[in-house]
């Protein structure tokens, strides 16, 4: 039986204005100097 892969996390959350990320398409970006994983999804007719 293999592990879960799955491991918690913190973060924080914020919201923008859709000029800030226009489109209604999230954002990933996968690899960072920090090892953090940040991402933005549209919320709320906020993106």
């Amino acid at each position: 039986m293999n592990p879960v892969a799955i491991q918690t996390s913190r973060g924080s959350h914020v919201v923008v204005d859709e000029e800030f990320l226009p489109g209604g398409t999230a954002l990933m970006i996968p690899k960072t100097s920090d090892g953090r994983l940040p991402f933005m999804v549209p919320w709320l007719n906020k993106q």
